[in-house]
């Protein structure tokens, strides 16, 4: 298709082209096959477009229940979501169960699992019990800060 055919193609389709384009217009169809079918297409679908046309004058309103309906549909066309499953009552207590458990098997695992060794034990009995031996160079005073830094030094180097 052309490009005069292209520029006026919507006012031919409304019947508002002049005298002297709408003979050019169809001069250049005539000789163009193709824009020949494209414009029975496009003809037809502005016809399809001019039968949704509401006159103004006209109030158009929905039928009662329209809106419900239309709900209606909507929603039994989505289905159940899946939390909707996971939020069933039994699953919920399975759920429950299963998280249960988890904390029964880490809890257990957590306390029947000692990893000290018989070094650590003693250096920290040693340490509550009295000073540090000399080779731990550990300085306990009013610092807070200085103590704490000792304390962690020494435990540390036992490792």
């Amino acid at each position: 298709m052309d490009s005069f055919l292209r520029e006026h193609l919507e006012d031919y389709l409304d019947g508002r082209l002049n005298e002297q384009d709408l003979v050019e217009f169809e001069r250049r169809l005539a000789a163009d096959s193709e824009a020949v079918a494209q414009l029975a297409l496009l003809q037809e679908t502005s016809d399809l477009f001019n039968t949704f046309r509401v006159d103004p004058s006209e109030d158009v309103e929905p039928a009662p229940g329209f809106y419900y309906r239309v709900k209606q549909r909507i929603d039994a066309e989505r289905g159940e979501s899946f939390w909707a499953f996971l939020l069933q009552p039994v699953m919920v207590r399975r759920f429950a169960f299963a998280a249960m458990m988890w904390m029964v098997m880490l809890g257990s695992v957590a306390v029947f699992h000692d990893d000290t060794t018989a070094q650590s034990v003693e250096l920290a009995d040693s340490i509550l019990k009295q000073q540090p031996p000399q080779q731990y160079d550990v300085r306990m005073g009013y610092n807070l800060e200085a103590n704490r830094d000792s304390m962690l030094t020494l435990l540390a180097s036992a490792q």
